[in-house]
């Protein structure tokens, strides 16, 4: 668990973050969200202990950070940033394996803990474990600075914009990789992006600064359907559409499918409960007539007509709970 409590920081007379508070809980992906200049990337720095906050307190599991731990605590930390930071002059297979090395680890585990990650993480050890950074595609670099800060399986993982300096086909890759992977399934995770929908795909709970402050902390679902104010609902609102697509799941819509009827006529494919409206949408767009799942223990049934209709009385349903 990691815990923020009163936590400030200027620089000169610029206040980068103002009296921010939040838990992060166990097993939990935390998104700090906001435009740039809004405190975030600050607030994770100092939870890496890069920088010390002038006033207020962070603690990481049971020990509460300071100067004079920070160093210890970042070795149990996984570090990913934007611009990936690898170590020119060493190879894909030194870089990835720093902190276990650091750490004493005998040479065989390195190696096999490193070469584990780079075959998931689709970085052939044949074939790029002796390669350096620069011979590498910015989307390989970055597969590589991952797989640095989940080799020695930290249980805290930070992430400075992880993809933003990625190409829009590659980013998408390049996440989906990352959160198919085991061994990011299991830890904390605190995550900064700028990228909305990002946030809302990837995060149990979003945290949402402006100007040094949290302007909402809730879950992506309350973001938009529950917003603390005018702020919340204008930076949400540009792309609401594909956010209530992204965040409303099958089994929130249960309620209002209608019972599932065999039609051997129509092209009919199957989706868990647990799918979101967005994946719904995909298959109807290409040529599915019919969705069907399981759910509230019924057999229910989804089409183009009844998808919208019963998203619209879920969202109903929120405003009146």
């Amino acid at each position: 668990m990691v815990e923020l409590a009163g936590i400030s920081k200027s620089f000169h007379s610029y206040k980068a973050v103002n009296d921010v508070s939040f838990t992060v809980n166990d097993g939990e992906i935390m998104v700090l969200l906001g435009t740039s200049g809004c405190g975030k990337t600050t607030t994770l720095k100092m939870i890496n202990g890069l920088i010390q906050p002038d006033s207020g307190t962070i603690s990481i599991g049971k020990e509460t950070l300071t100067a004079a731990n920070a160093t210890r605590l970042r070795r149990k930390t996984g570090y990913v940033m934007q611009q990936n930071g690898l170590f020119p002059h060493y190879t894909v297979e030194e870089n990835i394996g720093v902190v276990p090395t650091l750490s004493g680890w005998p040479r065989h585990r390195i190696r096999e803990a490193t070469y584990t990650l780079m075959e998931r993480l689709q970085l052939s050890p044949d074939r790029f474990a002796a390669k350096y950074p620069a011979m590498l595609s910015g989307g390989q670099q970055q597969r590589v600075g991952i797989a640095r800060a989940l080799v020695a399986d930290p249980p805290l993982l930070l992430m400075d914009e992880p993809f933003g300096a990625l190409d829009p086909v590659t980013r998408l890759q390049v996440r989906e990789d990352f959160m198919g992977l085991e061994e990011a399934g299991a830890r904390t995770i605190i995550m900064v992006t700028h990228d909305i929908e990002e946030a809302f795909m990837l995060g149990n709970r979003i945290c949402l600064m402006d100007s040094g402050r949290i302007v909402q902390l809730g879950t992506p679902a309350e973001l938009l359907f529950k917003p603390a104010g005018d702020f919340v609902r204008t930076f949400c609102n540009p792309h609401r559409t594909l956010l209530e697509f992204r965040v409303i799941r099958i089994e929130k819509l249960c309620p209002w499918l209608p019972d599932y009827t065999p039609d051997n006529n129509a092209a009919t494919a199957t989706l868990p409960a647990t799918a979101d409206c967005w994946q719904v949408m995909e298959l109807l767009s290409t040529g599915t007539e019919l969705v069907t799942t399981h759910c509230a223990g019924k057999q229910k049934m989804i089409n183009r007509v009844n998808l919208p209709e019963a998203m619209n009385q879920y969202k109903k349903a929120l405003q009146h709970k």
